[in-house]
């Protein structure tokens, strides 16, 4: 209220001049003028009586105009419904609600044609994105029947290189899929009861070979076989994925055999899942900000497979789900993902 008498002084001042300046030549003059006696007294308080009127009437509209701006929304039914709210306002005003409805219908043809260009664009990319899951599917077909077949012209050490290789590929694939996706998560979840013990064995099976390839292996520090947490199924899998890689990728690079440990713990309401491993571990100046997306760091000289992607997306999925993720680590010693999930009632 203090900031909008100010204001409103300020854009009356030169208004304020005028009448005074007015009345004051119209006093000097009839003061001047002795042959006339007349009295100015009762002139001048009337005029300032107006003044005075007009001022605070002028004052309610302007405060009452800027109440209804400032709180504006700006789309088509919120600018439809003050264009009839403003009853106090003057010509001034209404010029000022018309340039703003005309702005707003301006910029929102824009938005229109941009989201209009960003949905066709991620179909695009999508469609790109499964034509290549499927020669990734085609090339881990072929080089599993050569492993299993035991070819004799087909080294096994070079066989295996493909297939790291063409996992890279396929995780790279998932990773733009799921960022994808992220836009339309609202369309495209269901928070159901799910075992996560199972779900993490599951995920893990998925990965044995990229495991075993990498001299790393699962040790299950729990006995539980069941913990049902309320969470999406599908996404959940994105989170699991994505983190269980990260240890068994930063276990290997430290060139000595690496484990990553699974632990359930139930406190209270929340159930967390405790994914650790014994890899390179991450600086305490990288910890603050592996969330932000294509953050690499250290790390990320040393591994060029790392594209800063995967954690930003866990974030955003888990953020969403009303999960949380928490990371410690140590440098040389190892990680610790901690995600909590609110367990079933």
């Amino acid at each position: 209220m203090k900031k909008g008498f100010i204001d409103f002084i300020k854009d009356k001042l030169g208004y304020t001049i005028s009448i005074f300046s007015s009345m004051s030549l119209v006093i000097i003059f009839y003061k001047l003028n002795s042959s006339q006696k007349i009295e100015v007294l009762y002139p001048a308080l009337l005029v300032l009586f107006v003044y005075v009127v007009t001022m605070i009437i002028s004052f309610i509209k302007y405060m009452k105009f800027n109440k209804l701006l400032s709180s504006i929304n700006y789309n088509t039914s919120s600018m439809n419904t003050y264009k009839n709210d403003f009853k106090t306002r003057n010509n001034q005003q209404n010029k000022i609600i018309h340039t703003i409805n005309k702005l707003n219908r301006s910029y929102k043809g824009e938005i229109q044609v941009f989201e209009s260009e960003h949905k066709t664009r991620n179909e695009i990319i999508s469609q790109i994105v499964h034509n290549t899951k499927t020669s990734v599917s085609v090339i881990e077909l072929i080089t599993g029947e050569c492993f299993d077949n035991n070819h004799p012209h087909v080294d096994k050490k070079e066989l295996n290189k493909i297939k790291a290789e063409n996992h890279k590929i396929q995780e790279g694939l998932e990773q733009v899929l799921s960022y994808l996706r992220l836009g339309e998560f609202q369309n495209d979840y269901i928070i159901e009861n799910v075992n996560i013990v199972q779900q993490v064995r599951n995920t893990v099976n998925l990965k044995k070979d990229y495991f075993i390839y990498n001299n790393v292996f699962p040790k299950f520090l729990t006995d539980q076989e069941e913990a049902i947490v309320l969470t999406d199924k599908k996404w959940n899998s994105v989170i699991l994925e994505q983190i269980i890689t990260n240890a068994v990728k930063y276990s290997y690079a430290k060139e000595e055999k690496g484990n990553v440990f699974f632990e359930i713990k139930i406190i209270n309401n929340t159930t967390q899942l405790i994914i650790s491993d014994n890899g390179i571990g991450i600086s305490q100046f990288d910890l603050e900000n592996v969330f932000k997306p294509y953050f690499t760091g250290e790390n990320g000289r040393k591994i060029k497979s790392s594209s800063g992607i995967g954690l930003y997306i866990c974030h955003r999925i888990a953020e969403k789900l009303g999960h949380k993720i928490e990371i410690s680590s140590e440098v040389g010693r190892g990680t610790k993902v901690i995600i909590s999930y609110l367990s079933k009632a």
